[in-house]
């Protein structure tokens, strides 16, 4: 009993009675539950755009890939049109021998676009068959390396990589982002000087870290996010290529939990670094 009298009259002194103080109690209550409310308001909305976006990019894909796919069709016959008039004309210095090899180059490259595309729209799509197994990066090197093995003899390129470990992605998709990140080392080098590309790997929480580098060209800085973009190509039609590759790259990492960035000095060449869960395998990797 004395102390509830002692803080009655703490509460009279600051000139406060029990009903203000219950009254001010009870707004309280009422603002906080109307902030909550609307943040579940909010939470709800950004979960269904969130939903709506991830359908919307979804179709999107199923559509890029069910046009690529038709697309094939029209440009072998094309290809196909274009090499029986290359040979009907015989001579090719003549204006219809220029125009149907110009046609079959042209269709040559529309075919390479139409894979690059279809390679893309793939991922992560219902028709990708990977499954996120583990796979040791050493295998989708080597794999990479068989692949781009005339490109490699003819450039004189080396390829430096000492034990690798393993990560919890399809091979398949190891294999895609390392013969891309290769592929392009060895488009952009330098003229003057062989190709060496080293690849390594090391530990962070729960992830690898691969780190990609070469003695090319490079690029300035400003543009490392840029050439991640779908088409976004710094050289033009200089180089061959349907400047996908390196946005296949960034899918099939994100998609698998990762990220992807690179760092690059000018003549000084470039290092492309991606992340990837690390799988749970022996003690020599941890």
């Amino acid at each position: 009993m004395a102390g509830r009298e002692m803080t009655n009259d703490c509460i009279s002194e600051a000139g406060l009675s029990r009903e203000s103080l219950v009254d001010a109690l009870q707004n309280k209550t009422e603002h906080f539950q109307v902030r909550l409310s609307r943040h579940r308001r909010t939470s709800e909305l950004l979960r269904r755009e969130n939903e709506e976006l991830k359908r919307s990019n979804e179709d999107l894909e199923r559509f890029a890939y069910a046009v690529s796919h038709d697309l094939k069709s029209p440009i072998r016959t094309v290809s196909l049109c274009a090499q029986l008039l290359t040979k009907q004309c015989g001579d090719t210095d003549s204006e219809a021998g220029q125009l149907a090899q110009i046609i079959q180059s042209n269709a040559r490259r529309a075919g390479e676009l139409i894979e690059d595309l279809l390679a893309h729209a793939r991922v992560g799509s219902p028709d990708d068959t990977a499954t996120g197994q583990v796979t040791p990066l050493e295998a989708g090197v080597r794999s990479a390396i068989e692949s781009l093995d005339g490109e490699l003899r003819e450039t004189g390129a080396e390829i430096v990589y000492g034990s690798l470990p393993s990560v919890v992605v399809s091979r398949t998709h190891v294999e895609q982002v390392f013969q891309n990140l290769i592929e392009n080392a060895l488009k952009y080098r330098r003229p003057t000087l062989a190709p060496r590309i080293e690849i390594s790997a090391r530990k962070q929480v729960g992830q690898w870290v691969i780190a990609v580098a070469d003695n090319g060209q490079g690029f300035e800085p400003e543009y490392a996010e840029v050439i991640f973009q779908p088409f976004k190509r710094l050289h033009g039609t200089e180089y061959a290529g349907s400047g996908i590759g390196l946005a296949t790259c960034r899918k099939i990492v994100e998609r698998n939990g990762g990220k992807i960035w690179a760092k690059s000095t000018p003549n000084s060449g470039s290092t492309f670094y991606f992340s990837l869960p690390a799988a749970r395998t022996c003690a020599t990797e941890g």
